[in-house]
């Protein structure tokens, strides 16, 4: 069994972009980094879909999760 975390792209909406959601105890948490030396977060954004999944597949922390 790996210890990769399952990630997936997950549409959003509002942004019109790709984010990247890993399963964490059964919820869907959004994958981003902090911003400089503060308290904010930036979830991970791409134009396309297979973007998200290359970022998955080539991160090597995660593992994708469900169909391509």
């Amino acid at each position: 069994m790996s210890d990769k975390l399952k990630a997936r792209p997950k549409y959003n909406r509002d942004a019109k972009k790709w984010n990247v959601v890993v399963e964490h105890k059964g919820r869907e948490i959004p994958v981003g980094h902090s911003i400089g030396n503060s308290d904010f977060f930036e979830r991970t954004k791409f134009d396309t879909k297979q973007d998200a999944i290359k970022w998955i597949e080539e991160s090597g922390k995660f593992e994708l999760k469900g169909d391509k």
